[in-house]
């Protein structure tokens, strides 16, 4: 996974910014080392890249983008839902 972010990252700074390789991968160690807004920067980026770099659909993009919040979000409303399941008992 992580190397299809950073393929998608590449392309989308490639595209979106027009920057060579080193100045992207310069800016790709910045921003994970500023965690956690580091990543906020990034997630666009890659989703750009693997939409338009990769001509991915939307929902493939967003699945690689950001992993974590799609799953965060599912977990979120499946754990909802058992909840209200169990309040209508």
């Amino acid at each position: 996974m992580l190397v299809l972010q950073m393929a998608a990252y590449l392309e989308g700074t490639e595209i979106w910014f027009g920057w060579g390789f080193w100045l992207s991968v310069f800016v790709m160690v910045v921003a994970h080392v500023a965690q956690p807004f580091g990543y906020l920067f990034t997630i666009p980026v890659v989703y750009y890249g693997a939409r338009y770099g990769f001509h991915w659909q939307w929902w493939q993009a967003a699945l690689i983008a950001a992993p974590s919040l799609i799953m965060v979000v599912v977990l979120a409303m499946v754990s909802f839902g058992v909840d209200f399941v169990g309040r209508r008992r």
